[in-house]
């Protein structure tokens, strides 16, 4: 009997190891994957055909597979070819300034024989060109006139009168509202960081250190501070939010080391509100406290990720599809099994679907929501619920994940408002972390959020469509000849989508 156990225990220890084999395979897999593979989670239509199933679930791929070419629409996707690729048509913006050039003949052409003259007789148009004129630096010197008023009588005292000097937009510094919009723009509109952008300006005649032009953005933020207060304060009255969060690395800050990770929230509204707002919001932590603090005052649906810090909000959420899907194609990547198809081919479906939508109204999208999404999302969750994928392979961690969020994506059949994913949070977040890419790092807190006042403004200016450059040159100007105007009752008119519709 002894014998026999140890047959059984060995036995055990066997398929244990394999597991542990299989799951270390998997993670080598996946860091290939991270280093050398591609990072598109792009994927056709997988052939369930090609594949041989379990037989377990064997009835269950072949009602999925004909339930899927039965649908009324199937995508597909053309792989890209890079060297088919046409070439782009030249487009010019009709608010490009246009100068009207007539090339008129030479005086040798002019000179016509005994009997004739030259009668004009129109022009037409032959070329159109676009010229490119360098940037360049104006020094301005202001001077202030001074009178003296005195008495003609000499009776009384002279009494002396001066010109008003127009505000400095930073105290003691040359700069002015349209140089600080040009650095803020290279640095994160073009992702170009400070001290790479010290030559251009030395280049063009002005002489900085990247801490100057750091102090700079800093004031320029503290300046722009009570319009990104405001933006909060609208957003938490929204009736639908999405939300992500990132991290961030500050050197100098109190009580942590240079290396610790800190985090950069986003907070942004829906694609089909009518006012686009978008709030980024610094803090050192990942915690509940700030997602608390963050969505203080909101009373309506959110749309983030799984992450727990969102677990102490009293509010309703919904989940996100791509979140979901971005598992399985983790799993596709690494996997040595093709289990995956089918979750795949049902969510890429319900994107299908959800693009063709894109335009309608919520409550219509709400209503093919229910009748055309709903039973691929039903047959979705019945394939998670039969699935026996290993916990902590990839597909079972992609199966866990959907499973743990089942209750969150279910509410997105309730609400034509909130897209299927939620990518518009990400693509804001994206803008942020290529700028991080260049600059890596803030030196200090104070910097920090800098960064997340001056992006605030940027995404939000973007996404009412509006030139972000343009919105900071007058804005700047309008907050330091007026410093009246940054009380509560004056903001309004700041604020991006109201100067949109005034300017």
């Amino acid at each position: 009997m002894g014998a026999v156990t140890t047959t059984i225990d060995e036995h055990a220890e066997v398929i244990a190891l394999r597991q542990k084999v299989s799951e270390l395979e998997e993670q080598i897999a996946w860091f290939k994957k991270q280093v050398f593979g591609q990072k598109s989670e792009h994927s056709g239509t997988p052939d369930l055909s090609k594949y041989e199933q379990l037989a377990l679930f064997a009835e269950e791929y072949a009602k999925t597979e004909a339930a899927l070419k039965a649908a009324e629409t199937v995508t597909h996707v053309k792989a890209h070819d890079r060297k088919k690729a046409k070439k782009l048509s030249e487009k010019i913006s009709p608010d490009v300034e246009c100068v009207e050039e007539t090339i008129d003949i030479t005086p040798e052409q002019r000179v016509c024989a005994p009997g004739w003259k030259l009668v004009p007789v129109g022009r037409r148009e032959a070329r159109t060109t676009i010229e490119y004129i360098p940037a360049k630096l104006k020094k301005t010197v202001y001077y202030v006139r001074t009178y003296k008023k005195v008495r003609s009588d000499g009776e009384a005292e002279p009494e002396f009168l001066q010109a008003h000097l127009p505000n400095a937009v930073i105290i003691r510094s040359v700069v002015t509202p349209s140089l600080l919009a040009k650095v803020i723009h290279d640095k994160y509109e073009l992702d170009v960081p400070l001290y790479r952008q010290l030559n251009e300006w030395k280049r063009l005649g002005l002489t900085v250190s990247e801490t100057t032009l750091s102090n700079w953005m800093i004031e320029s933020a503290e300046l722009m501070a009570p319009i990104y207060d405001r933006i909060h304060e609208c957003l938490v009255r929204q009736p639908f939010l999405q939300g992500d969060e990132t991290p961030t690395q500050v050197l100098k800050e109190a009580n942590r080391k240079a290396t610790d990770q800190s985090y950069m929230w986003v907070a942004r509204t829906v694609r089909k509100s009518p006012t686009p707002m978008v709030y980024f919001k610094y803090d050192p932590h990942r915690s509940q406290a700030v997602a608390k603090a963050l969505y203080a005052g909101f009373n309506g649906v959110l749309q983030c990720d799984g992450y727990a810090g969102y677990n102490g909000l009293t509010i309703e959420r919904v989940g996100c599809m791509a979140h979901v899907r971005r598992k399985f194609v983790e799993a596709s990547q690494v996997a040595k099994t093709k289990d995956y198809c089918v979750p795949l081919q049902l969510l890429d479906q319900m994107f299908h679907l959800e693009n063709e939508w894109r335009a309608l109204s919520p409550k219509a999208r709400c209503r093919r929501r229910r009748s055309k999404l709903k039973p691929l999302l039903n047959r979705f969750w019945a394939w998670c619920d039969k699935n026996d994928a290993l916990p902590k392979s990839s597909l079972g961690k992609a199966v866990s994940y959907a499973e743990n969020m089942r209750p969150y994506i279910d509410r997105l059949l309730k609400y034509g408002e909130i897209d299927l994913s939620n990518n518009a949070s990400e693509r804001n977040m994206k803008s942020y972390v290529m700028g991080r890419k260049n600059f890596l790092f803030s030196t200090s807190p104070d910097g920090a959020r800098a960064n997340a006042i001056l992006m605030s403004i940027i995404e939000t200016c973007k996404a009412n469509a509006i030139d972000p450059t343009t919105y900071l040159t007058e804005v700047l100007n309008e907050m330091a000849q007026y410093p009246e105007n940054r009380k509560f009752e004056f903001l309004g008119q700041y604020l991006p989508w109201n100067w949109h519709q005034e300017s």
